[in-house]
Formats: structure tokens, sequence, C-alpha cells
């Protein structure tokens, strides 16, 4: 896990954009001479690097020195590099199919547009509560900070769909086509993005006492939840029906054994310091390991305490759910790729993208403990909507299967005369 890839200072930000522009323009003047456009360009990189030396400091990131800068995360490191991947591919699968490579880049980009909207949107409707803040502003500023993680598969998915029908729709564009071209780039799309998932610790797999295992450091999402289910203490908590926890499970040479925590106990209050806090009291230095960091408070007024020094130092071992992923979506890629040339009729390759990924979906969700079961059931909302995704792909294959006396066939008449 890596959440910060990079840290870049405001100086080197604004040498870089210097050099940028200076090149574009020297380009610009080679090719054009001098243009009223150039004036334009200049116009613009002056006021863009204008901005930039403005607003960075606004932002208050900085390093552990105190520079001022901005922070390259692995999350949005490796799902821009998914990006370029993806547009590569789609340019060069377009040239295959026999279509202009302006078609899927533009295609590309409705895609990513509307797949960054819907993928934000599923994850903010799902988690809203961990984004809301005391005034709407703030709720509105965690929102947007989706560099930190936070993007769900299948809403990026619906949108970029709804991105990519839009499109072809406004340009008359066979989409049945142009949808095969896009299937093997989505596809390594998200098996960099998985890559992503793993520096930021996010859909990370359940508990796994064996290889292949990973842990995470403190203040990670999986290290977070340990601590909310007890798991990293020694203990075990279950919601309570009428608020609260239960405690399942007591490991009998745990420090809430001796401080005389039993199974069946009802815990009323459950205080834990936040991420950043548990971030800071790992450093090496660190003066505060004494501060209490977790604080449990039962119905017989049992109370206990942790400080961070009581605390292990990483995570439980659990399952490289995000490798597992990234795996799958690069081997999905390569059967996409090789069934562009296999397709007996346009939307083959979509139909199966539709068909093996919400199946290997689903499997995945298994070895996952990010998400809870919904409507009462241990399925979680992935698997539902895989389940359905899987519904319209058999509908798909069946539909486009039939023979064709079958399906050209006219609906009965019936006259009333």
């Amino acid at each position: 896990m890596q959440p910060t890839f990079l840290f870049l200072r405001l100086e080197v930000i604004l040498a870089v954009w210097s050099l940028i522009a200076v090149g574009v323009l020297a380009w610009s003047v080679y090719r054009e001479g001098f243009t009223w456009d150039l004036l334009l360009m200049v116009g613009l990189f002056t006021a863009v690097g204008s901005a930039l030396y403005w607003l960075v400091p606004k932002m208050g990131i900085h390093d552990d020195a105190g520079n001022i800068g901005l922070a390259v995360r692995g999350y949005g490191f490796f799902v821009a590099i998914g990006v370029a991947a993806g547009l590569a591919l789609a340019g060069h699968n377009a040239t295959r199919a026999g279509l202009p490579r302006d078609y899927a880049y533009s295609a590309a980009f409705a895609m990513l547009a509307g797949g960054f909207i819907g993928a934000r949107l599923f994850y903010v409707i799902e988690y809203f509560d961990d984004f809301r803040g005391e005034t709407w502003l703030e709720t509105a500023a965690a929102v947007l900070r989706y560099y930190e993680g936070g993007l769900v598969v299948y809403g990026g998915l619906i949108g970029g769909c709804a991105g990519f029908l839009l499109y072809t729709w406004f340009r008359k564009i066979a989409t049945l086509n142009l949808l095969d071209v896009m299937a093997p780039a989505m596809a390594i799309g998200l098996a960099f993005g998985r890559i992503g998932c793993l520096m930021n610790g996010c859909c990370w797999g359940g508990v796994c006492d064996h290889p292949p295992s990973i842990t995470f450091p403190p203040g990670s999402p999986p290290f977070m939840r340990h601590l909310e289910t007890g798991e990293l203490l020694g203990f075990r908590l279950e919601p309570h029906p009428r608020g609260g926890w239960t405690v399942t499970h007591v490991e009998p040479d745990s420090r809430a054994a001796r401080g005389g925590l039993k199974r069946g106990d009802r815990v009323l209050q459950l205080q834990i310091a936040s991420h950043e806090t548990f971030q800071r009291h790992s450093k090496p230095n660190a003066s505060s390991r004494n501060e209490v960091a977790v604080r449990i408070v039962t119905q017989s007024g049992l109370e206990l305490t942790w400080t961070a020094d009581q605390i292990p130092a990483h995570s439980l071992p659990v399952h490289p759910a995000q490798i597992y992923a990234s795996i799958n979506a690069f081997l999905l890629t390569l059967l996409l790729y090789l069934a562009l040339d296999w397709r007996r009729r346009p939307g083959d390759v979509a139909a199966l993208m539709l068909t093996l990924y919400p199946v290997s979906r689903i499997l995945l969700e298994w070895i996952r403990s990010d998400e809870p079961g919904i409507a009462g059931t241990a399925l979680t909302i992935s698997q539902w909507v895989s389940l359905g995704l899987l519904a319209v792909a058999i509908g798909w294959w069946l539909a486009t299967r039939l023979p064709r006396g079958i399906r050209d066939r006219p609906a009965a008449r019936t006259d009333s005369s």
C-alpha cells in the first residue's frame, strides 16, 4: 500500500509547466510562424501557470519536510495509466475492426466522462454517511476528493455505457461494432485500476491465515475495519438488534480477555481514533503512542482502553483481492482482444465481456470483506448487479442466436372485421 506515490513540490510543478509551455510555443512558431493564435496560447499558458502558483498553496498539501506541492496518489496514478492503456488499445482495435481511430478516441472520452461520474456517484450513494460533513460545503469537498479512492466499477460501467450510447447516437455510428472495439480497452483500464486499489488499500479481501496473504499499515481501510470489528484486539463484534454490538468471540490470552470482556457482553460505546491519527502514531519518532486510541464500554459498565503502542502495527493478514482482480482483468483483456478476430457478428465481444466479468466478480466478492450483504442476504450490492448483468447477457446471446426465421417473424395479426 502506498497512497502517495509521488510528491511534486510547487517549484518543480512550475518548472515543468514552463518547459512544456516553451516547447509547445517553439514548436508552434516552427510550424506556423508568429500568428494571433500564438498570443492566445501564451495567454493560456500564463493563466494556467498563475492559477497553479495561486491555487496549490491554498490546498494546504505538504510533505513531511513542510514543502508545499501536490501529492500524486497511487490510486490516481494507476487509474491514469489504465486510461492511457485503454486509449491506445481502443485506437489499435478500431483499425483491426475497420473503423476510424477517431471514433474510438472520441467514444473513449465520452465513456471516461460518464464512467467517472457514475463510478463516483455509485460509491458516494453507497457510503454517503462517510462523506457527510457539518456543512454542505464540507460534504461537497469530501465528495470531490476522488483521488483518495472511492470509485465503484459497476457505477463506472453504467455511466460509461450511458456516455457511449449518447456519443454513438449523436454521431449516428454503428453501436455494436464500436462497442466490441471498446470492450478490451475497458478491461485493461480495470486491470490497472485494481493495482491502484492495492496502493490505496481499498477493496481488500477477507482474513486469510495462509499464503498468499498481505497486511496493511495503520490507518489503512483494512486496519480500521479490523479495529471496528474488534478482530485486531482479540475479540469479535457483531451489530446488536437494539443498538451497539454483541461480543461473539474473545481470544483467551488477549488483553480484552484479561480485562474481563466475555462472549455475550453488549458493547454500548466504541470509540476509535481517526485513520490520520494512526498514521501519525506509526511514524518512528511519534511521541503520542501512549495516547488512548480505542475505547469500549459495555452495558455492565466495564471499560477497556488501548493506547496506540498496544495495538498491532499492521492489519490482520487478508486475501490480496486487488491482485486477484487485476490478474482476472488482464486475462479478460487478452481473451476479448483475441475474440475481436473470432466474433461471428457485431456485439459478440461486448456480450462476452458482459458474460465473463459478472461471473468472475461474483466469485471475487466471496473473498472480499469490504462490503456487507444487502436485502437480508449474504450477497453484496456488486453481486446483485452482477446477477442482473448476467441475465442481460444470457438474453443477449439467446436473442442473437435464434434462427433468423424465428427472430424476424412478424407478430401475429388479429382482424376484427
